[in-house]
C-alpha cells in the first residue's frame, strides 16, 4: 500500500529528479534524490528554494503512532527505510 510523506522539495542535480528533505519520527532529518514521478508539489516548482511537497512511499508495519516506510531511493543516513509519525503521511488519491 502506498501513501504520501510530507517533505520539502528542491531542484535535483538532474532535470528528472528532485532533492527531498524529510524527518524521521524523532525529528532527525534525512535527504534523498527522488525521480519526479514519486513527488507531488504542494504549489509551485522549486526555483532555488525548497517548497512543500509529498513523496510517494510504500507503507510497512506500524506500532501505535509510528509507521515504517520504504523510500523510493536510498536516503543519506537512513538507507531505504525510515520510521515516521502517522501525522506525516496522507493516503494516496485513487486514480481516475
Amino acid at each position: 500500500m502506498e501513501a504520501w510523506l510530507s517533505c520539502r522539495v528542491s531542484s535535483g542535480m538532474f532535470s528528472s529528479e528532485y532533492a527531498i528533505e524529510s524527518a524521521s519520527y524523532d525529528g532527525s532529518g534525512f535527504s534523498l534524490f527522488a525521480p519526479k514521478e514519486f513527488v507531488s508539489l504542494a504549489g509551485q516548482e522549486p526555483n532555488g528554494k525548497a517548497v512543500p511537497g509529498w513523496l510517494r512511499v510504500e507503507l510497512g508495519t506500524s506500532a501505535g503512532e509510528l509507521r515504517l516506510v520504504h523510500l523510493p531511493q536510498e536516503a543519506f543516513g537512513v538507507g531505504n527505510f525510515a520510521t515516521v509519525r502517522m501525522s506525516q503521511l496522507r493516503q494516496m488519491q485513487p486514480a481516475t
